[in-house]
């Protein structure tokens, strides 16, 4: 029997809820409602006693449905029947047309068998499936497409990755990479640690910060990622939910960081060590004058054989002094200026340097005479080539310097100059010659080699305005060639001489600050002054004009040059900024110069300048 004041709270229930809910008995004559819920009134369009009162259950079924409606009436009169779930259409008060899904069950009141029904508008329900199923769509697009990797691990495999994971382990689509397991993605001991952290984890509910593990690509190459994990459900059993990012790059760039630290922490060192041996080599020369000169004062027989000893100290003494000499050099700070190199001191340096290893294993030979001077700076070029000579020398087999070969040349062609090295030792496979200059790649032994000098080395010569590439060939030897940008004092003069033009006498300040190094900066306040600076010395390499200084004069001075002197108006610098006056815009839509957005950085002022100048 059905509680009245439960009756009573259900329905209230149902219309907190927005469910229609009836109460009928069904029979012959199609049946009559004992009570109905808010919901279900206000589905159909009546009031709750309208419903009630005035209209009979098999009224409100529509055509299309009568049929089957009375077959579930013939079953539930005939005591077949007492739950179900059907979907069918009922008639509105005003003849609209509802399509509902209808849960119905029995149960007795006052003496009577009751179908109560709870009612759901498809239309309703289809729109919330909807919504949610277009809620997921957009769950899996975020994840699909999300820039970080992905994935699920569950059996030491990967039982979910997206699009981003399967690209950072090299493969071609995630069910690929599912295919997989752990020992074949990363290093043995990397897999270890995940192993015991995942357990961990999963078992004892540890967690673990972000980890670096070196991931094994599929083409065997080694990337470093960075994992963060959180525990997880998959087919209802405990899992690993991992986001990887690639950060080989950043850990590169670490290292290099590291390495120029330590670079830091050598040359310091060696400075120092450097001064404590200038002190006695002072001393020890002005005793061998002293020396020298009590000499003069012996017989001619007896100073002969003491002057050829005295020589023989003072060539020693020299060598220490070259040492010392190169030992400073060595400590020099990376951020010298730039200025003009002369090659053959640079070669000169590496041979000394590198004589200890050379000597028992090969012979170095320079070729290297009446080279113009380079573009640069001596302290980075003399560690590029040191690099690339003792790369040669590590790469001999046997120690034979009867037979083992390493070229030091260089000569003049153009604007530039081409140095190489080049040695007759082992060579290299085409592929391993196509990725030396990759950062930690290495063919070296573990513990002998970073990979990373070779990457420093190119990135250097970059720096520096040239290229550098190898031929190699196995078995017949390899060939480092540089090109390197010539220079002359004249030359180097104009390349650095710029004017800027601008109402603001701060920026001539900032600039020299940031670009002195390289540049070297006049100052005009406008238009006229600028024509006068011109007037005094015309052989500037670029223009810097502000377009946004008021008074400066930039349009009208670059139009004046452009007339004057049309070879000039093709080095200008623009800086411009976010608004301009009309004259302003349509004269930068008419020219090609570089052009540099306000607030100006150091590196894209520095490309323009370099672009203008060529």
């Amino acid at each position: 029997m059905l509680d009245p004041e439960l009756a009573e709270a259900v329905l209230r229930a149902a219309d907190v809820a927005g469910i229609g809910v009836t109460g009928f008995v069904p029979d012959a004559q199609g049946g009559r409602y004992l009570f109905a819920s808010r919901a279900a009134a206000d589905m159909l369009g009546y009031s709750v006693d309208e419903l009630v009162q005035s209209v009979r259950p098999n009224a409100v079924i529509a055509a299309s449905a009568r049929e089957t409606a009375e077959a579930y009436l013939a079953s539930w009169l005939e005591g077949r029947l007492r739950t179900g779930l059907l979907e069918i259409e009922l008639v509105r008060k005003d003849g609209g047309l509802v399509p509902v899904e209808v849960a119905f069950t029995s149960t007795e009141w006052q003496g009577e068998t009751v179908a109560v029904s709870f009612l759901f508008e498809r239309s309703q329900r289809r729109s919330a499936e909807l919504a949610l199923r277009e809620s997921e769509a957009r769950f899996r697009d975020l994840i699909e497409h999300a820039p970080d990797g992905i994935g699920i691990i569950q059996d030491g495999r990967f039982v979910y990755a997206n699009a981003r994971a399967a690209h950072i382990f090299g493969y071609p689509s995630p069910s690929v990479l599912k295919t997989k397991r752990l020992e074949q993605l990363f290093e043995a001991s990397d897999v270890a640690l995940m192993g015991a952290r995942i357990r961990s984890m999963l078992l004892d509910g540890a967690r673990f910060p972000p980890f670096v593990y070196t991931c094994i690509r599929a083409d065997d190459a080694r990337v470093k990622v960075e994992v963060t994990s959180i525990p997880t459900l998959h087919a209802g059993r405990p899992a690993a939910l991992g986001f990887a990012r690639d950060v080989t790059e950043r850990t590169r760039m670490d290292a290099q960081l590291a390495q120029a630290d330590r670079l830091v922490a050598l040359g310091t060192l060696a400075a120092g060590v450097a001064h404590e041996i200038n002190n006695p080599l002072t001393f020890f020369y002005l005793r061998l004058d002293a020396l020298e000169r009590w000499l003069l004062r012996l017989p001619e027989s007896v100073r002969a054989e003491g002057k050829a000893q005295l020589d023989e100290l003072r060539d020693g003494a020299e060598r220490v002094t070259r040492i010392v000499r190169d030992l400073r050099t060595f400590s020099r700070s990376a951020d010298q200026p730039r200025g003009p190199v002369a090659l053959a001191e640079v070669f000169a340096f590496v041979e000394r340097i590198t004589r200890s290893e050379h000597q028992e294993k090969a012979l170095v030979l320079v070729e290297c005479d009446e080279v113009p001077n380079v573009w640069g700076e001596q302290g980075r070029l003399e560690q590029v080539f040191l690099n690339l000579v003792l790369n040669a020398l590590q790469a001999f087999v046997r120690r034979d310097p009867e037979h083992n070969r390493v070229w030091l040349r260089a000569r003049a062609q153009g604007d530039d100059v081409i140095a190489e090295v080049t040695d007759n030792g082992p060579g290299m496979a085409p592929d391993v010659a196509a990725r030396v200059f990759d950062p930690f790649f290495t063919t070296k032994p573990v513990g002998v080699g970073t990979g990373l000098g070779l990457s420093i080395c190119h990135g250097i010569v970059n720096q520096l305005g040239g290229e550098i590439g190898v031929e190699s060939e196995l078995g017949n030897g390899s060939t480092f060639r540089l090109r390197l940008p010539r220079c002359d004092s004249n030359a180097d003069a104009l390349q650095r001489r710029v004017l800027l033009v601008d109402a603001d006498p701060e920026s001539l300040a900032v600039l020299r600050g940031e670009l002195g190094r390289d540049y070297d900066f006049a100052h005009a306040l406008s238009r006229q002054q600028a024509a006068e600076r011109l007037a005094e010395m015309p052989d500037f390499a670029a223009f810097v004009v502000d377009l946004t200084s008021a008074g400066s004069g930039g349009v009208e001075l670059f139009e004046d040059v452009r007339k004057a002197t049309p070879e000039l108006s093709r080095r200008f610098v623009f800086l411009t900024g976010e608004v301009h006056t009309d004259q302003v815009d349509r004269f930068l839509g008419g020219v090609s110069a570089p052009r540099v957005r306000k607030p100006v950085s150091a590196d894209a002022l520095r490309a323009a300048l370099k672009q203008a100048a060529r």
